[in-house]
């Protein structure tokens, strides 16, 4: 419920409120408020009044860089469309003190006609609307109490129709948490296969350490990360995740390796005025190819999200991704090579709201250069380490969907740089392996984030 005080009575609307009848014939019971285009606002009136409706009196609106008062000019026999019981509609519940509810509690049958008056130029924030009689009013749209009377409620931009932060948040969360899943399978599949090959005297280390799992190969292994990205899309947003994941994999003859991960996590956004909690979980199959030189995995995903909507518009989510990493190593000498590095992840979340539902979508790539280099420690183990420099292009877009909350069909597409560092270091005598790296990601664009995942891979 959008409401910051849902039976507070502003003092002009009390000194008001003497001039108004009391409730006994008073027939106006619900408020509630639709986008009208940009930057525009419906509110609504509604009254149990059986005969045809007309317009009576004015509406006053103070909030951020306005206070207006405007005549109602708007009729309707049928309830507009976007009131939605509970987000932009409300009830009084009669009671004392009064208080805004989000439900019909069904006074005098409930509201039967609506008068409405529209607002310009706003902006999101909170604001009070307070009704401002005629000389004489009737009984048709005599406000039932205080809480009708006048109220503070909470205009998102969605209902400003400056776009649904909202869904914003939820589009950039899906874009950063598929990367979190995604972000290390690459060297997972990796991990341990360097340590399981004999490499021959005058045979080039760096070649030899691609070489596919045998056939016997079975592996645990588990990661876990987080991020933060920090964004300005006109309204700053800062996205933050967390996630823990724990998998096992199969080799296969032939250099092929498949696997499952399972695993959850949580995400944070703020965008505006509006916050976007969410909990997942996700389960995460891949396949992956390690020959010679290549190393090539895909992997698709589901992830179920519950969302806590500060709007009270987004429920949850079912998205469905999938993904493509590859690397070929270029050997430099025995102990250092190059590797050109691609990655594509792509997908899409279909919301539950408290409308119908809306799909939202996103597309990544990454490219760069990999410089890796082996060392060997003494009596410790092997470590290998790694920096990626490159470049990334995200795509995210909610388009405009079938909710009326949720009608912004915000698109964006950006290019950034991407730093990464990284280390898999495998203990002497096994071939029990950790890994870890940090990263920059969005570098030099509106959406810059950081993060980081450190993992263990031990196979049997």
């Amino acid at each position: 419920m959008n409401l910051k005080n849902p039976w507070g009575t502003t003092a002009a609307g009390l000194l008001v409120s003497t001039a108004l009848v009391s409730s006994a014939t008073a027939h106006t019971t619900s408020i509630g408020y639709e986008n009208a285009g940009p930057g525009a606002v419906n509110f609504w009136y509604g009254s149990y009044h059986g005969s045809a409706p007309f317009n009576e009196g004015s509406l006053n609106l103070v909030g951020p860089g306005t206070s207006i008062t405007v005549p109602f000019n708007l009729t309707s026999g049928i309830k507009p469309g976007g009131l939605i019981d509970g987000v932009s509609n409300f009830y009084t519940d009669g009671g004392s003190p009064p208080s805004l509810i989000g439900t019909d509690p069904g006074i005098a049958g409930g509201p039967e006609n609506w008068q409405g008056t529209t607002f310009g130029g706003l902006a999101p924030g909170t604001y009070t609307f307070t009704y401002v009689p005629v000389a004489f009013p009737s009984v048709y749209w005599d406000p039932w109490d205080s809480a009708i009377l006048s109220n503070m409620v909470t205009l998102t931009g969605a209902i400003i129709g400056t776009g649904d932060d909202s869904a914003i948040a939820a589009t950039e969360s899906a874009a950063a948490m598929t990367q979190a899943q995604v972000q290390d399978l690459r060297h997972v599949v990796r991990a341990n296969h360097s340590a399981r090959q004999e490499v021959a005297k005058g045979e080039n280390t760096i070649a030899m350490s691609r070489n596919g799992p045998s056939t016997s190969d079975f592996s645990v292994w588990a990661k876990v990360g987080g991020g933060t990205v920090n964004a300005d899309f006109g309204s700053s947003m800062d996205v933050t995740h967390f996630y823990g994941q724990a998998g096992v994999e199969f080799g296969l003859e032939g250099g092929f390796a498949v696997g499952v991960g399972v695993g959850g996590g949580t995400t944070s956004s703020e965008i505006g005025t509006e916050n976007l909690d969410g909990e997942a979980l996700f389960v995460q199959p891949y396949v992956a190819y390690i020959s010679g030189p290549i190393t090539a995995v895909a992997s698709v995903a589901y992830t179920y999200t519950d969302y806590d909507d500060s709007t009270g518009v987004i429920d949850s989510g079912d998205r469905f991704t999938g993904s493509l990493t590859f690397a070929y190593d270029v050997p430099l000498d025995e102990q250092t090579s190059i590797s050109p590095v691609g990655f594509l992840a792509g997908g899409w979340e279909h919301l539950d709201t408290s409308g119908s539902g809306d799909d939202l979508e996103f597309l990544i790539g990454r490219a760069g250069i990999e410089l890796s280099h082996d060392v060997e420690l003494l009596n410790t183990g092997s470590l290998h380490t790694y920096t990626i420099l490159g470049g990334e292009f995200i795509a995210t877009n909610e388009p405009s969907g079938t909710v009326p909350l949720l009608l912004t069909d915000y698109d964006d597409d950006r290019i950034g740089g991407r730093v990464e560092l990284g280390f898999d270091f495998t203990i002497a005598g096994t071939e029990s392996q950790f890994f870890a790296n940090v990263y920059g990601s969005g570098l030099f664009s509106d959406a810059p984030g950081l993060g980081g995942n450190v993992g263990i891979k031990i196979p049997f």
